[in-house]
């Protein structure tokens, strides 16, 4: 129909007692010299799948980390321009009784609280772009059906990490606002 006559997958069947091993021989034997032929059983074809995937996560994984990078800069950037805004509140707070621990967790809870939202949200891009993705490349382009399982311990492991890096990003402007001196914080404008 699309004039391509090339065999792309070939599922024989065996007869009772029959041995995988010798068709495969025969197979090689009688047609792998006079086509182009590579063959390649199921279990083969996995590691080699298996393997590429492998390949292609390690450029992820770098990836990963330089927007870990980026996306912590940008929360310590974020608190610290939030830290210098409040200014007068957090001289407020200090005046009513606030410790300067209790200033620095506050600035730090508001940071994990950051990290947990945008970790909730790439798990979920993360999954439905995960997905699109398998399904394009291994069932539209190569032909194979794929199930697709979400790894909830990868997605549980990475919103948890998500956080605690988000919270120990804070700890920076979270210093930085426990230190303001009281006198100063409320004369700010």
């Amino acid at each position: 129909m699309w004039g391509d006559h090339a065999l792309h997958v070939l599922e024989p069947i065996l007869k009772r007692g029959g041995s995988l091993d010798h068709l495969e021989a025969e197979i090689r034997r009688r047609w792998a010299t006079r086509y182009s032929m590579r063959i390649l059983r199921l279990d083969e074809f996995r590691s080699q799948v298996r393997a590429e995937v492998a390949a292609s996560s390690t450029v992820s994984y770098v990836v990963m980390a330089i927007a870990f990078g980026i996306a912590l800069i940008g929360v310590v950037n974020s608190l610290l321009a939030a830290v210098i805004d409040r200014v007068p509140e957090i001289g407020i707070l200090r005046a009513v009784g606030a410790t300067r621990r209790q200033i620095a967790w506050s600035v730090m809870l508001e940071a994990a609280v950051m990290g947990l939202c945008g970790a909730a949200l790439a798990a979920a891009a993360g999954t439905v772009f995960g997905y699109l993705d398998l399904d394009i490349v291994m069932r539209r382009m190569i032909g194979v059906t794929v199930f697709y399982r979400l790894p909830v311990g990868l997605v549980a492991s990475a919103c948890v990490a998500g956080t605690v890096l988000a919270a120990l990003a804070g700890w920076l402007p979270g210093r930085t606002a426990a230190r303001l001196r009281l006198t100063e914080a409320l004369r700010y404008e």
